[in-house]
């Protein structure tokens, strides 16, 4: 999971040993928790984007082009979106507390 963060948002890690456990006070776990939070930001960033001022979505966005794809209006992609937003809140109380 890392290494995809790594390769598609350009950020390092100081240390993503397989295996390596860091205690929550630690500098390399407030770092990762940092980063893949910020690429959570990077991914909903690009959903508002490309939702436009109408807020609609479709079922995916093309690879090559980032556009909306496949069906639109769907219930469950707004669900998704609800609870992605939810849980970001749940995880900004603990990163930044």
């Amino acid at each position: 999971f890392l290494t995809q963060i790594t390769s598609f948002y350009g950020f390092t890690f100081s240390s993503t040993d397989v295996g390596t456990y860091w205690a929550t006070e630690s500098d390399n776990y407030n770092d990762i928790t940092t980063k893949v939070f910020l690429a959570g930001d990077c991914c909903m960033a690009r959903v508002a984007i490309r939702s436009g001022t109408s807020g609609t979505m479709s079922e995916q966005f093309t690879r090559t082009t980032g556009f909306k794809q496949g069906a639109h209006n769907l219930a469950w992609s707004y669900e998704a979106l609800t609870a992605s937003a939810r849980h970001h809140a749940q995880a900004a109380a603990v990163i930044y507390s």
